[in-house]
């Protein structure tokens, strides 16, 4: 919940609403007094909610990625020439680029 509250998230669909507010129930201090008036019962049976709907959030997210995040393999095309892992490091510290930013 603390990723919640520090990263702007963007408006969710509402199944996917109340997936995080099954997690928000345990997560948040404020809603502390709510979980103390459960019953144990009541409380065991909330608390099993909050792994499907982590799973759930992940999901939804991970679908949201780009293609290319999703598909490693996949190449990007950039406008840098290739260097050579035993010429000079294009940083300018004169080292080998394998020495330098290669690691």
């Amino acid at each position: 919940m603390r990723g919640v509250e520090l990263v702007d998230w963007p408006e969710l669909p509402e199944n996917m609403e109340l997936e995080l507010e099954a997690i928000a129930l345990h997560g948040l201090e404020e809603n502390f007094e709510v979980l103390e008036s459960l019953s144990l019962q009541e409380h065991q049976e909330l608390a099993q909610e909050i792994s499907p709907a982590a799973v759930a959030l992940h999901r939804y997210f991970l679908a949201q990625r780009t293609p290319n995040f999703m598909n490693p393999k996949k190449k990007t095309v950039t406008n840098r020439p290739k260097v050579g892992r035993n010429e000079p490091c294009p940083c300018g510290s004169g080292k080998k680029f394998k020495k330098c930013c290669l690691h």
